[in-house]
C-alpha cells in the first residue's frame, strides 16, 4: 500500500463510528427479541426450545471442527 492510499481518521470519526455501530446493535438486539417474542406466542414454547437446541447443537459441531 503506497502512501497516498492510507486513510487517517481522525477521533472525532472513530468516536461517530462507534456510536453509529452501538446504535445498530441495539436496533438488531431489539429487533430479535421481537421477532423472538413473535415466533414464542405463535408457534409455543415446546417446538422453538426444541428448534433452537438443534440450532445450537449443530452449531456447536460446526465450531469444534
Amino acid at each position: 500500500m503506497s502512501k497516498s492510499e492510507l486513510k487517517l481518521y481522525s477521533a472525532v470519526d472513530v468516536e461517530n463510528a462507534r456510536t453509529k455501530a452501538q446504535i445498530v446493535g441495539i436496533v438488531q438486539g431489539a429487533g430479535g427479541v421481537m421477532l423472538l417474542g413473535l415466533l414464542f406466542t405463535v408457534i409455543g414454547w415446546i417446538p422453538m426450545l426444541a428448534v433452537g437446541a438443534l440450532v445450537v447443537f449443530v452449531l456447536v459441531k460446526l465450531l469444534s471442527r
